[in-house]
């Protein structure tokens, strides 16, 4: 159940509970007219936390949660392929600077009409 705050889920053991205050972005996995669902990952502020994901949410729900997301002010990018997300955010923590000097978020929003929607986000 979505909220201003936060996203709460507990229907299953354990409670999920994501604090957005802590969420730096949300990116959208397996985004694809073809796929029936989508997968919603939770990166943090803190890069050492290890991000959140929900899996398996019916395409077409994807423009409602994004403008869900969108309305906490907090950065959304999409893509078609699922990230090794563990190696990425390795990658970042052991060398954040390379990271910010890359743009940092900025892969994630290849075309023009994304960056304009959601600029990068660095720190």
């Amino acid at each position: 159940m979505p909220t201003s705050s936060c996203l709460v889920s507990l229907v299953e053991w354990p409670p999920f509970v994501i604090i957005l205050d802590e969420v730096e972005l949300v990116h959208f996995e397996r985004v694809s007219l073809s796929i029936r669902t989508f997968d919603m990952v939770f990166v943090f502020k803190d890069y050492r936390a290890k991000p959140a994901m929900v899996n398996s949410i019916p395409s077409s729900a994807l423009d409602h949660v994004k403008e869900w997301v969108m309305s906490c002010d907090i950065f959304y990018s999409e893509g078609a392929k699922s990230l090794n997300w563990p190696k990425l955010m390795k990658t970042i923590v052991d060398n954040p600077e390379d990271f910010l000097e890359q743009n940092g978020w900025g892969f994630l929003s290849p075309d023009d009409d994304a960056q304009e929607q959601s600029p990068p986000i660095t720190r």
